[in-house]
């Protein structure tokens, strides 16, 4: 396998900064950093990022990392499993030459 040079991820850091998104930030200090303008789709979108990270607190910041460490594995054993099929099919049109 190939390495990746993914960053790592402190998720810990990263739901308490969501965390303080949720808290802390008011529709005009959304705006502000976002650079939208005041209007009814700065609004929504305002509203639609409330709603994910109230979502998103559903699970505890360990279970979400078990999660997200879960997720990397299964996408690395399909990947692996692509890759020896693909082989395994390169190695068949090979030997019908």
């Amino acid at each position: 396998m190939q390495p990746t040079n993914k960053p790592s991820v402190n998720w810990q850091e990263f739901f308490e900064t969501l965390g303080a998104i949720y808290w802390h930030i008011d529709y005009y200090q959304f705006l502000q950093l976002t650079g939208f303008d005041e209007s009814e789709y700065a609004l929504n979108k305002f509203k639609t990022i409330q709603a994910a990270i109230k979502g998103l607190s559903c699970l505890d910041n360990y279970s979400w990392q078990r999660l997200i460490q879960g997720i990397e594995g299964i996408k690395n054993e399909k990947i692996a499993r692509s890759r020896e099929r693909i082989s395994q099919t390169n190695g068949q049109n090979t030997t019908a030459d």
